[in-house]
This record gives structure tokens, C-alpha cells and sequence, in this order.
């Protein structure tokens, strides 16, 4: 689901760059460096909650609840952050009308603006952390 999200992200927020993946993420976080350029984007796995089940016919079926977190990394050092940063209320809404109301291949719902937070930091970075989440289907045969 990351990668579809991904490619919807990169397709309607242009601003946003290259979005990268979580192991980009673990990377720079080890490293204890800034990223480069004006705007980084990371896409991450969130929570993943369970909701009723059922067991019907030799099926086990459940709902879940999936979460993906959009961290958002924005500094003055080029055009593009320049531009991100002038324009942050525009920026960060169209992050939200990337993916709201939208669903990635088979999942049984559409994805949901959860929250949108500022990470406080004093390295100059300005970061939010925008979370959504997706109702879908977990099927078993026990």
C-alpha cells in the first residue's frame, strides 16, 4: 500500500519532492544529520488497529484499521522550500487532498485525515507530521 500512496503523493503534491520510504528515514535519523534540500518527505507505516471480527463459514474476517504518517521536512535553503515554506497552509492542505476520500487497489475503504501536527525543533527544520487512516478487510482461513 506505501509504494500506491506514494506514487499519489509524488503525482498530486509536486512540492513535496522525492518521497522517501522508511529506511531512508531510519538512515537519517542515525546519522543525526539534516536532510538535504528545502523539502524532504518521508511515508511511514502508523498504528494498525483491530475492530470487530467475525468467524463465518471457515472464514476469519476483521476489520483494520491502517494508518500512514506523511512527515514533512521544510528549510529555506532552496527555491523549492522557499516556496513550500511561503505557501505552508496551501502545501500542507494539498497533502490532505492527496489522499482523503481516496483508496489505494482493493482496500474496503477510502483513507481519512486523521491529524496534522508541528514538530517543534531547533535546527532550523521545520517538520509536521500529517497521519491518515484506511478501513480494510483482514481474511483467514483458520
Amino acid at each position: 500500500m506505501l509504494n500506491e500512496v506514494k506514487a499519489r503523493l509524488e503525482a498530486r503534491c509536486p512540492e513535496c519532492g522525492e518521497i522517501r520510504l522508511a529506511a531512508e528515514w531510519s538512515r537519517l535519523m542515525k546519522s543525526g544529520r539534516q536532510p538535504n534540500g528545502g523539502v524532504t518527505t518521508f511515508l511511514l507505516p502508523g498504528d494498525a488497529i483491530g475492530g470487530k471480527a467475525e468467524l463465518a463459514t471457515g472464514a476469519f474476517v476483521q476489520d483494520i484499521r491502517d494508518s500512514v504518517t506523511v512527515v514533512t521536512m521544510l528549510q529555506s535553503v532552496d527555491a523549492r522550500g522557499q516556496r513550500a515554506l511561503d505557501r505552508i497552509t496551501e502545501h500542507l492542505g494539498d497533502i490532505r487532498a492527496a489522499l482523503a476520500g481516496w483508496a489505494p487497489g482493493e482496500t474496503v475503504g477510502v483513507f481519512e485525515f486523521t491529524r496534522q501536527r508541528f514538530v517543534p525543533e531547533t535546527s532550523g527544520v521545520m517538520s509536521v507530521v500529517t497521519e491518515f487512516s484506511i478501513t480494510d478487510q483482514l481474511r483467514t482461513t483458520p
